[in-house]
C-alpha cells in the first residue's frame, strides 16, 4: 500500500502543479493591471511550486518505508524458509534413522 500512496501522492503533486500554473497563466490573459497580474501569477507558481514539493515529499517518505518494510519481510521469509529446511531435513533423519 505504502508504493502506491508513493505513486498516488506523486500524481496527486502533479495535478496540483498543474492547476496552479493554469491559475498563473490565466491570471496574464485576462488581467490587463500589472500588479495584480504579477501577484496572481507569483501567486499561481507559488502553488504550483508547493503541490509539486508536497505530492514528492509525500512520495518519498513512503517509498523509503516501503523498501525498509519490504526488506524486513524479505529477512523474515528468509529465515523461516532456513528453518523449514532444518525442520524438514531433521524428520527426514528421523524416519530414516
Amino acid at each position: 500500500m505504502l508504493w502506491t500512496l508513493a505513486n498516488i501522492a506523486t500524481l496527486i503533486g502533479l495535478l496540483g502543479t498543474i492547476r496552479g500554473l493554469i491559475r498563473a497563466f490565466g491570471a496574464v490573459g485576462s488581467i490587463t493591471e500589472p500588479a495584480r497580474k504579477t501577484a496572481f501569477l507569483s501567486a499561481g507558481i507559488s502553488e504550483a511550486m508547493w503541490n509539486t514539493f508536497l505530492g514528492l515529499l509525500i512520495a518519498v517518505i513512503a517509498m523509503f518505508f516501503h523498501l525498509i518494510l519490504n526488506g524486513m519481510a524479505k529477512r523474515q521469509k528468509h529465515e523461516m524458509e532456513k528453518a523449514t529446511m532444518k525442520l524438514e531435513n531433521l524428520l527426514t533423519l528421523k524416519r530414516q534413522g
